[in-house]
């Protein structure tokens, strides 16, 4: 951008009160920038800090900097020297917590003239006030670079997402995503490689078998090498990538292919380095982690079939055992992922993934010995559950290590094991979300129940507080008599919280289960209650005087009334009773205010249908044929607004909140990745409305967090992960 002086100067303030300023501020991008972040980011960091330059005619002016397009909100302000500006006082804040974005204006002024017109400026940012507002999941590998001790750039595979951590401040920065890159979309990235000039950061994507490269100052992202671009043998399942010291050339393990790659980086060219059919020694299976020896001639990967270390010889591709099951002493490795290698190249250092194991092992290159360095018996500090990626550290005195089961990166002491945690993006207390799903408030709306339907061990009920995300369990394998949960899905509770209404389809079981002591009685199965038979229970409904409960089989694609007095069924919709188009995958549904209409999402035909109680009839309300707006990809939960004239429905695949108007069908997305501030939905899965109505609480499968939006607005803020 280029502030310039034009005009002549007038020194008689009476004759220069009545015309404009002379003064003017013209928009070039390749002027202005942030000096401690990247453009359009979504950062925790409250300071950024704005610089400019080729100002040599303005020295001694002063740039005051405004969040407003009327240039009425100050928010930094600096005088212009040598023809550089950098302002740094500048403070953000978030009135209600929840992420704000911010454009930034700008006015030059001096003592002889008047302040220029409030000009806009080529930056813009989203401040998230909590830097665990930028969650993190799915952590699988990150860049860590001793001369950067503060940052470590952290890849995200659920949100395909890039985030600076700064490890003095804490403050989380976003640098790219779906939704902020622009060029080829990032699906799952799974790996992550910097330039030597630290300008570019190159991926492997394990869904579109690519390598790519993204700018990290425009945030471009391009393809590298894939089966459309660059010759040579097709990628399998790129998982790895580690950059020669001059960038050009990439190393990328392959898992299918059973490989690993030498990608040209300036065409794209794939060449075989090792494979089974190329070098002699132990055939790879299952080829991971890999580190370049620090002459660049040898590669040394982790196979996590073969549960081995070897060494590679660039060269001619021969393979040799440093360390496995029968080669050196020490605990077996039985599912190793990361791997370094200190410089004097005596030592490697692997993530030992598996649950009863999980650490860090060292490995002495010359013998294959290996020794633990720092798990459950070993050191001390929080525990590591889930080790992905490595990297030395302090002088190679420590190492960084994420743990993807907490979503935490830890520092480990190599001399003592001892473990202390960096960061964690866990929000609340209490055991995490592993697959959170059904959810419903207290009549208080200060806490939410929250239905967990991964991993057995974990299965059940969950109490959630909304103020500090703390997380208790309610009814799960250890807590509370019964039947055991199969695969919960959806819950409703009655109005005096003392009771909840669970819906599994695993155990085909409706649930009651006592809040306070988390008992579980079963109300309908194939062996409690009579009438219509069910099979795969999925969703429901209770009506307000706590009588009757519709439940939704997945099975029989219909919908049952549940006397919840006798325990009798009644069929009220579906293929033998009422007409209209059959529902094929009954997700979620809500009954409107007057009790005679249930409303149901249906993911497999993506659209919404309209039941009528008393005869059965089904109407569908909204789909690609009924109504404008973007079409529904998998809608799973849905609830009706205060006045009933408007649904909102959790759509997966659209990774939205969807406004639909049940008159016309006319859908609009509420929240989404086009709506609304704060961290992108992935995949929303429940959810439910407050009392007003301005309100929805979603459950994310992917994200494993629990995450309130604003009707109004769409914008979203974490409540619990």
């Amino acid at each position: 951008m280029l502030i310039a002086l034009c005009g002549c100067n007038l020194s008689d303030d009476s004759i220069r009160g009545f015309i404009a300023s002379s003064l003017s501020l013209q928009a070039s991008e390749d002027l202005w920038a942030f000096k401690n972040l990247t453009n359009y980011s979504k950062t925790s960091m409250n300071n950024p800090v704005i610089r400019a330059s080729g100002f040599s005619s303005m020295d001694g002016s002063t740039v005051t900097i405004f969040s407003d397009a009327n240039c009425s909100h100050q928010v930094g302000q600096n005088d212009i020297e040598n023809g550089e500006l950098e302002v740094s006082n500048i403070t953000l804040s978030s009135p209600d917590n929840y992420a704000v974005s911010y454009s930034f204006y700008a006015q030059v002024s001096n003592a002889k003239d008047r302040p220029s017109a409030c000009t806009p400026l080529p930056l813009e940012l989203t401040y998230l006030p909590d830097p665990k507002q930028l969650i993190l999941k799915s952590l699988y590998a990150f860049y860590y670079d001793e001369l950067k001790p503060e940052q470590l750039l952290i890849v995200d595979v659920s949100n395909a997402a890039l985030v600076e951590a700064n490890l003095s401040t804490g403050s989380r920065s976003l640098l790219s995503d779906r939704v902020t890159s622009t060029g080829q979309r990032l699906e799952a990235p799974y790996d992550i490689a910097l330039s030597p000039d630290k300008k570019s950061a190159y991926w492997v994507d394990i869904f579109t078998n690519q390598v790519l490269r993204t700018d990290l100052e425009t945030r471009t992202t391009e393809v590298i090498s894939s089966s459309a671009r660059g010759a040579g043998p097709s990628f399998g399942n790129p998982a790895f990538i580690i950059l020669n010291n001059l960038g050009t050339v990439a190393y990328v393990s392959d898992y299918v292919v059973q490989a690993i790659f030498a990608v040209d980086l300036d065409t794209g060219d794939r060449t075989i380095v090792t494979d089974p059919a190329t070098g002699s020694g132990p055939a790879p299976s299952s080829p991971a982690g890999v580190a370049l020896s620090p002459d660049q001639s040898s590669l040394y990967m982790i196979d996590r079939t073969l549960d081995a270390l070897l060494h590679v010889d660039i060269s001619t591709g021969n393979r040799t055992i440093i360390s496995d099951s029968s080669t050196g002493t020490g605990q077996t490795m039985t599912f190793v992922n990361g791997l370094t290698v200190n410089s004097a190249e005596t030592t490697a250092y692997i993530t030992e993934f598996n649950a009863s194991t999980a650490g860090v092992l060292a490995i002495d290159l010359a013998t294959g010995n290996r020794t633990i360095i720092s798990n459950a018996s070993t050191g001390s500090g929080p525990n590591i559950f889930k080790p992905t990626d490595i990297a030395l550290a302090n002088g190679e005195t420590k190492l960084f290590v994420a743990d993807d089961a907490n979503d935490s990166f830890f520092e480990v002491d190599i001399s003592t094991g001892n473990r202390t945690l960096v960061f964690s993006s866990q929000i609340g207390s209490g055991n995490p979300f592993f697959d959170p799903y059904g959810i419903t408030l207290t009549a208080d709306e200060q806490s939410a129940y929250v239905v967990d339907i991964e991993f057995q061990s974990h299965y059940g009920l969950f109490h959630v507080d909304l103020t500090t995300g703390n997380r208790t369990p309610v009814s799960t394998a250890t807590v509370g008599s019964g039947t055991s949960f199969d695969s919960p899905r959806k819950i409703v509770i009655n109005a005096a919280n003392t009771k909840a209404y669970i819906a599994d389809t695993g155990s085909v079981i409706l649930f009651e289960v006592d809040l306070t002591t988390g008992a579980r009685t079963e109300l309908a199965s194939p062996s409690a209650g009579s009438g219509y038979s069910i099979y795969r229970v999925n969703s429901l409904a209770m009506n307000a005087t706590e009588t009757t409960i519709y439940i939704s089989d997945e099975t029989r694609n219909a919908i049952t009334a549940v006397d919840l007095g006798t325990g009798v069924r009644t069929l009220v919709s579906g293929s033998l009773q009422g007409s209209g188009p059959d529902i094929d995958a009954p997700f979620d549904m809500v009954l409107n205010s007057a009790e005679t209409k249930l409303y149901v999402v249906d993911p497999t035909l993506d659209c919404l249908f309209e039941v009528d109680i008393a005869t059965g009839n089904r109407t569908i309300i909204s789909d690609s044929s009924t109504g404008t707006g973007p079409n529904f990809q998998f809608p799973t939960g849905i609830r009706l607004s205060l006045d009933g004239t408007k649904a909102y429905i959790a759509d997966q695949s659209l990774r939205a909140v969807v406004e639909v108007v049940l008159s016309n069908g006319n859908r609009a997305i509420t929240s989404g990745e086009s709506k609304g501030t704060g961290l992108a939905l992935n995949s929303p899965a429940g959810l439910t409305l407050n009392a007003a109505g301005d309100k929805a609480y979603v459950t994310d499968t992917a994200a494993d967090s629990l995450t309130e939006v604003d009707l109004s607005t769409g914008n979203r803020r974490q409540l619990s992960k």
